[in-house]
């Protein structure tokens, strides 16, 4: 059996999780990338603004 997950002591507030914040930092890809051309969501995205602008928006 697992023990139970703890919240981390050291991150009280908000602050102080910003402050000691474990995240890689965010890291731009350049437009041409070439992995961009696998990307499923980036797919996704662009399906979706192209019906967008085809069948406007309806609210």
């Amino acid at each position: 059996m697992l023990p139970a997950a703890k919240p981390d002591a050291d991150l009280g507030s908000p602050m102080r999780i910003a402050q000691t914040s474990r995240m890689v930092p965010f890291k731009p890809i350049p437009g041409d990338e070439p992995a961009l051309a696998y990307a499923p969501i980036l797919k996704a995205a662009l399906l979706t603004f192209d019906y967008v602008d085809q069948h406007g928006q309806s609210a």
